[in-house]
């Protein structure tokens, strides 16, 4: 990443008013996101999100094919491992293609993951300050090359209380995303950022819950778009809202003129879901557990 993009990026997450904003436009059943990611080697990905990261192993997620996702928690937001090794893999910089490019996590032992970090052999993270409250942050790369952001607690904040995720998206056209976002599903739009090394360049956010959605335009004409269905390429490929009512949430949609990549269906005896696409074509799960 270049030093533009990272200072875009850590910008919004270090915001104070966006570490308390909570809203709730669709009726979720818990307040953080959960992200699927598509890895070319699930032993390696396991070793990064498990020992490097942390982040804490939660039981696996049997799938209708007989497969199951692999699955780890960072505060109340779920890492879904799943692995096609033979799936498309797109190189190149977070704002050279359109999708899904970035995920920003509050972490809670963050001179530890970035010790691990560089025990694996590859350049060690450069920690940065957030320039107030001692916070810090900074970017690593997953096995399969897909960035993070990792930022330190807040000082006297417990992991419960500063719990919140962030997905960073690239897009082509940020009006019809913001409309997407703020008008077929509700969310509550916070003022965008401009950040002067980007020359005037703007950084969208909603809030949903205690999650945000990031975007800004991609650098350049004509980029690549690594987007649609899940198992056609290998990187962060969804995020997942675990909500009340997954019919509801359909039929407000559909009202609204989203585009469906998915109607509900159930999962087995284990959830109901069912797939939105943005303008853009990244596809949004909403998932209903189901009583057991």
């Amino acid at each position: 990443m270049t030093r533009i993009e990272k200072l875009l990026y850590s910008v919004v997450v270090l915001s104070t008013p966006l570490m308390s904003t909570e809203t709730t436009p669709i009726d979720l059943a818990k307040p953080t996101l959960d992200v699927g990611i598509i890895v070319s080697d699930l032993d390696k990905a396991k070793a990064f999100y498990g020992d490097v990261l942390g982040f804490k192993p939660a039981a696996p997620l049997p799938l209708p094919d007989g497969t199951a996702l692999t699955r780890y928690t960072n505060g109340s937001s779920t890492i879904k491992l799943r692995a096609f090794p033979k799936a498309a893999k797109y190189p190149g910089e977070v704002r050279k293609a359109v999708g899904f490019r970035l995920i920003t996590f509050l972490v809670d032992d963050f001179d530890g993951i970035l010790a691990r970090v560089a025990a694996q052999g590859v350049p060690a993270p450069k920690p940065m300050d957030v320039g107030h409250d001692g916070m810090k942050y900074a970017f690593a790369s997953d096995p399969d090359g897909n960035q993070i952001e990792l930022v330190s607690l807040p000082p006297g904040k417990t992991a419960a209380e500063a719990d919140r995720i962030q997905v960073g998206l690239t897009v082509s056209d940020p009006e019809k995303s913001r409309a997407f976002y703020g008008q077929v599903l509700g969310f509550h739009e916070e003022k965008p950022m401009s950040p002067k090394p980007l020359n005037g360049d703007l950084e969208y956010i909603f809030t949903v819950g205690k999650s945000n959605i990031k975007f800004w335009k991609g650098d350049g004409a004509d980029l690549p778009r690594h987007t649609g269905n899940i198992t056609d390429a290998i990187g962060f490929r969804y995020f997942t809202f675990i909500v009340k009512d997954v019919d509801a949430v359909y039929a407000s949609a559909k009202a609204s003129g989203a585009t469906v990549a998915m109607p509900p269906t159930d999962l087995g005896n284990i959830a109901r879901i069912m797939m939105l696409a943005d303008p853009d074509g990244n596809w949004i799960e909403f998932a209903a557990r189901k009583a057991r």
